[in-house]
């Protein structure tokens, strides 16, 4: 019996006190306790549809223990205008019910504030609750409820006689339960600011309701769903998961679901597989913005040069999919499944019940999905992981080692590993038995590798800068686990401290991983060390031939041999190459942050910022440079180049004038060009630069967007002296100086677009493209006649 659920007193009676030590301590009571019809007689009203008996104005601040109970009533009943807080009197282990409605018909509670503690409704009918605040409402086995125009931070529906959440054990004993599923509930028009929560409800719908950010781990959670839609529903900064927990159909519509900024979890489905009986649609469903699609019973499906919110295949063999861009891909009983060249963002890749399938050369980008960065769940087996760059979001707090980047122990295992970028994970590679790991990075994860079982074959990788690089560690209470045959030998290690006396590239001494728990590790069953009996001297560079990395191995090599902060160096140049900048951003955010003097950082830093339009930003990084090295005449090239986008043309000429005195060319010299492209806002512009030694006249030259004739404009007289440049505007306005209003109504991409110079002979001079990124980063593509 719980705390909260104690004997009752009559309608505003207060329970009765104790004293211990000469302190005294209130027992607790409901202040209200109505158990039949027959209790409701003196409260206003005839217990009809139109005239129910209500309940109103009361307010409760610092009674110690439930606020209003009814019980076993059928009368019509409004509870109305009532304020509680503070029910628990300050004592932590007390847990009061505001509202409690226990096998209650024809209850409403209206425009009512419940702080501190939460309304519950079990086994009632035919219940309604409109302008409700409080904490936390549950709908326990209840038929035909309807929750409206309410701010509750968590909804709970589920099954009656579930010990799951609230469920009061005083009269029966929990073996002898029966399972109610609450029915036929309507949600609507609600804000919950942590959750939704449903367990095995049937025929319910949600709509107009939004989700909040308040908390992590909070948003749309659905358990054995039978019959339930979700209509225009906003999950901020959350998780939608669906789960089943029993073999009956699962049935549950999404239509309009819009997640902002949220994960999708949908492992928990593939428990025991998906079958043709079960039913989950999406339409006009978003992430992001971005569409949710899913495909099944499709064999042979092929995607290529999608962009996606979410993508979510179901009993799809043989699939291909490439060049796919989405924040997330779920496939279930999709064998042999091809997955590659594809850019996960925020996301992750999940497989369960999908066996001889290949995932390669595909990005995972800031990867906060719960299951992993890539995941194999259950019934997957004899897999090829190949070539996958894998970044997950960096965590902190109580969940961080949950934060996996690549996860296969739920599956069958024999899956082959190899040639993957591993980086900042909780637990970069989580294995279970009879994989082939092999050529991986793994890199600066909490732990690096985890073996949980047996049978593993672990070589040619690198362990680079992991708080520890490897585990031999099951806490499977009910598996028996042994690590016999697992071979870790032939890895490079940045924590191996031997020596190679002969020269022959392998440690003279076998390398022992220093291995303890991390903190808020699960106790282990069985653990054992890892021994590397041919440590590498130098990291490997060979098997590595994703986009990310140089078959020089130069970025492996500073990464195995530098610094944190050069590093963080490397990792942002390989970023900027493969067009990731605000991941570029951050990893030159953490260099300067540990090494403040280096300019080289500080330059990177502001052509970076550069690259995504944070001008003032990028100014002051580049000023930061030349405060470190003031005879660097690229950085003093770089700040001209920026002064001049931002119209200060004397100070432009001056930096451009010292970089020159230092050396330093511009790549544009004894060229006419398009230096700047601006498509953003509603003045759109071109920036022409002359770098030749004579002045050149304009007229008659010709500016042509994205090669179409239609979209091309005719310069008119403007005399361009050497070293000026000139802004050829495409809107309406007054032209002066070192502006040219053109008067059309071409109007340029935001997200890309191309833009040609051509002189008075019709002969291309100059070429300018960009191409925005998923990231906000963009990319230029420059050519010259």
């Amino acid at each position: 019996m719980m705390l909260c659920i104690l004997t009752a007193l009559a309608a505003g009676s207060q329970g009765t006190e104790f004293t211990v030590s000469s302190m005294t301590f209130p027992l607790a009571s409901d202040y209200i306790s109505i158990t039949s019809n027959a209790d409701l007689i003196n409260y206003r009203g005839s217990g009809t549809a139109d005239d129910p008996y209500i309940i109103e104005g009361i307010s409760l601040e610092d009674h110690v223990g439930n606020g209003i109970v009814i019980k076993n009533t059928d009368a019509h009943l409004l509870i109305r205008n009532c304020t509680m807080e503070n029910l628990n009197g300050g004592y932590d282990a007390l847990l009061p019910v505001g509202i409690y409605i226990d096998g209650a018909k024809n209850v409403r509670i209206e425009d009512s504030r419940v702080s501190d503690s939460d309304i519950r409704f079990t086994g009632a009918e035919n219940v309604r609750i409109k302008g409700v605040e409080g904490r936390g409402l549950t709908f326990d086995g209840v038929l035909n409820g309807t929750i409206e125009g309410s701010s509750i931070d968590h909804i709970i529906v589920q099954a009656g006689g579930a010990p799951i959440f609230f469920s009061d054990f005083s009269d029966t004993s929990p073996l002898e339960l029966t399972r109610k599923p609450s029915q036929n509930i309507r949600i609507r028009g609600c804000i919950a600011e942590q959750e939704i929560i449903f367990f095995d409800s049937m025929d319910c719908v949600v709509e107009d309701c939004i989700i909040g950010d308040s908390v992590e781990g909070g948003g749309l959670w659905i358990f054995d769903p039978r019959k339930i839609t979700f209509r225009n529903v906003t999950v901020v900064g959350g998780i939608l998961g669906l789960h089943r927990t029993s073999p009956d159909p699962v049935s549950v519509i999404f239509d309009d679901l819009k997640l902002v900024r949220s994960d999708i979890d949908l492992s928990g489905l593939y428990l025991s597989g998906l079958s043709s009986e079960d039913s989950i649609d999406f339409s006009n469903s978003t992430v992001d913005g971005k569409e949710i699609s899913s495909f099944k019973d499709e064999e042979g499906l092929k995607l290529e040069g999608l962009e996606l919110g979410y993508l979510w295949l179901m009993d799809c063999p043989e699939a291909r999919l490439k060049g796919v861009k989405a924040y997330g891909i779920s496939a279930i009983n999709s064998s042999r499944l091809i997955l590659e060249d594809s850019v996960i963002h925020q996301g992750g890749i999940y497989l369960a019940f999908s066996s001889d399938s290949t995932i390669s050369n595909n990005t995972l980008i800031n990867s906060s999905a719960r299951t992993g960065g890539i995941a194999l769940g259950y019934g997957c087996h004899n897999n090829t992981l190949q070539d996958n760059f894998v970044k997950r979001a960096k965590k902190v707090g109580p969940d961080f080692l949950a934060s996996l980047g690549v996860d296969t122990t739920l599956s069958d295992g024999g899956h082959a590993i190899f040639g993957n970028v591993i980086m900042d994970a909780g637990v970069g590679l989580d294995v279970g038995r009879k994989n082939t790991i092999i050529g991986n990075t793994i890199a600066n994860n909490a732990i690096g590798l985890r073996a949980s079982d047996d049978h593993n074959e672990i070589a040619q990788n690198n362990f680079i800068y992991n708080g520890i690089d490897a585990q031999q560690r099951s806490t499977i209470a009910w598996k028996t686990v042994s690590f016999a045959n697992n071979t870790w030998d032939g890895n490079f290690w940045t924590s191996y401290r031997g020596m190679d006396e002969d020269g022959d590239g392998v440690g003279d001494v076998p390398h022992i991983v220093v291995s303890a728990p991390y903190p808020r590790e699960p106790v282990a069953v069985a653990e054992e060390g890892v021994v590397d009996n041919a440590p590498k001297m130098e990291p490997i560079s060979g098997p590595l031939k994703g986009r990310f990395w140089h078959k020089e191995g130069l970025a492996l090599e500073a990464m195995a041999r530098g610094s944190e902060a050069e590093i963080s160096f490397a990792m942002a140049r390989e970023l900027q190459r493969a067009g990731y900048y605000e991941e570029a951003l951050d990893e030159l955010n953490n260099a300067t942050d540990i090494d403040p003097e280096d300019p080289a950082t500080w330059r990177f830093k502001g052509l970076i910022l550069m690259n995504l339009g944070r001008d003032e930003e990028a100014l002051a990084a580049l000023e930061e440079a030349i405060d470190l090295d003031s005879e660097d005449g690229y950085t003093w090239y770089l700040k001209g180049d920026l002064l001049q986008n931002l119209g200060r043309e004397r100070e432009a000429r001056a930096a451009f004038s010292r970089a020159e005195d230092l050396g330093f060319t511009s790549p544009l010299g004894g060229m006419l060009a398009i230096t700047v492209i601006s498509a953003t806002g509603e003045d759109e512009f071109v920036v022409i630069a002359n770098h030749l030694e004579e002045a050149a006249n304009l007229q008659g030259w010709t500016l042509v967007v994205d090669g179409d004739e239609t979209k091309s404009v005719v310069l008119p007289e403007y005399i361009l002296e050497p070293g000026a440049m000139v802004r050829v505007h495409f809107g309406a306005g007054e032209s002066s100086g070192a502006d040219l209003f053109m008067k059309t109504g071409i109007a340029l991409n935001d997200a890309a677009a191309t833009v040609s110079l051509r002189d008075g002979a019709g002969r291309e001079v100059s070429f300018l493209g960009f191409e925005t990124l998923p990231d906000g980063g963009v990319v230029m593509v420059r050519g010259s006649g």
